[in-house]
């Protein structure tokens, strides 16, 4: 006994030709919905993590190197700039007037000030052109973090923290300007390169190699003073984030206060748009797609007339006709939705590099249940494509009287 699946399969192979380009036409449509759509996900997941590693609401910069430091911060790029480091006190004292308390409040919870520095491509450093960056472990809020399994360790004088990207484990020595190191630990991995390509130590340790190697400074600085690069901020919950960075650049000279949910690129913000016209695509894609199968099958079902004709003279139900029409057409759009999502999957990983080495945007892989959802979606919407475009043809044909059906299949 044939089933109604087996006499769908035997119709799809009847005329292969007709019934791959219903199978092309979704797979094009679902892969680039698919492909655009984790790409999109995994963009912005990567900018919002790489900003949330921070730990801090907001990032303060030398005021002339703004520009350069927003970059370096989305990109993950190695930069170094410097400030005199009485700015951490000075923030810490900042006040704003809240209305309804009526008093004035300090914006500033906790400041952590961190140092950078680029390691020597000569045979002093063991790896070149790395960034080295010195912080307070006492006061850090944001490298002990992300450190495996040991976040509470205590970083000793001589002792270093290096980023995944890092070949060393942990005991192993490092040269850095001469100096010998420990790794006495490793950060899990980021995607961004500041984290992953840098290595940390504590700031006193950082500073005597600068001094040692002659590191230059800016006119206005000295090593007989306090140095710093940036200082992360924890701001109070009673104002909004970006009027407390107002506020900081306001009151302490010379600096800039950059908000780290916002740090994104205008690279970023142009391959969000155009990712979102390639998404747009996709569905003027969907739309032809589902619009073609309609066309298709309806011719399909003239030219079945006769066949279904004899059906329902045989004694096939209204039901049986329907179920027929619409299982050929989700067989289809099932082939072409898993095809799409297999080819979209492709596109994803090869537009993973593309991202990274021409737009300098760090990629973060999007976690299991967004990707598990994104592929369930694709599923569903490929099937309803086919389903959907059907229901009209199969409803029509189901409802023909077996004469009629005979009389106009001759």
């Amino acid at each position: 006994m044939i089933s109604i699946s087996g006499l769908a399969r035997r119709n799809i192979r009847r005329n292969l030709f007709r019934s791959l380009a219903i199978v092309a036409a979704v797979a094009v449509a679902t892969g680039t919905i698919f492909s655009v759509s984790a790409v999109m996900q995994s963009v912005k997941t990567s900018l919002t993590r790489n900003a949330a590693r921070l730990g801090s609401d907001l990032v303060v910069v030398p005021w002339e190197q703004r520009k350069e430091a927003i970059k370096a911060m989305a990109e993950g790029s190695p930069i170094t700039y410097y400030m005199a480091g009485a700015v951490v006190d000075q923030m810490k004292e900042v006040q704003m007037y809240h209305r309804k308390l009526k008093k004035k409040l300090k914006v500033v919870e906790a400041a952590s000030a961190q140092l950078f520095y680029l390691s020597s491509t000569d045979g002093c450093c063991d790896i070149g052109n790395k960034l080295l960056v010195g912080f307070d472990p006492e006061n850090d809020f944001s490298v002990r973090a992300w450190l495996k399994d040991n976040g509470d360790k205590v970083i000793k004088s001589g002792e270093v923290i290096v980023g995944n990207s890092i070949p060393h484990q942990l005991g192993f020595k490092i040269q850095l300007y001469n100096k010998i190191f420990t790794v006495s630990g490793k950060l899990e991995v980021s995607g961004n390169a500041f984290f992953d390509n840098s290595i940390f130590m504590s700031k006193e340790n950082l500073k005597d190699l600068m001094v040692k190697s002659s590191a230059p400074l800016p006119d206005d600085l000295s090593w007989d003073q306090e140095i710093v690069s940036a200082v992360l901020v924890r701001t109070s919950p009673f104002f909004p984030t970006e009027e407390i960075g107002n506020q900081i650049g306001h009151d302490v000279k010379g600096v800039k206060a950059i908000l780290t949910k916002k740090v994104e690129t205008s690279v970023g913000k142009q391959l969000f748009m155009l990712l979102r016209a390639v998404f747009l695509a996709g569905g003027v894609l969907w739309l032809i797609s589902f619009l073609l199968i309609a066309v298709i099958f309806s011719m399909i079902v003239n030219e079945r007339m006769r066949e279904i004709g004899l059906l329902r003279a045989m004694g096939a139900k209204r039901e049986t006709i329907f179920r027929l029409t619409v299982t050929e057409a989700s067989m289809l759009s099932f082939a072409g939705s898993t095809l799409g999502i297999l080819i979209g999957g492709a596109l994803f990983f090869g537009l993973k590099n593309y991202i990274e080495t021409s737009f300098a945007i760090p990629f973060q892989w999007p976690s299991a249940p967004h990707f598990f959802l994104l592929v369930l979606f694709c599923l569903l919407l490929g099937s309803f494509t086919g389903v959907g475009a059907t229901l009209f043809p199969a409803l029509r044909c189901s409802l023909m009287e077996p004469n009629r059906a005979l009389l106009k299949g001759n």
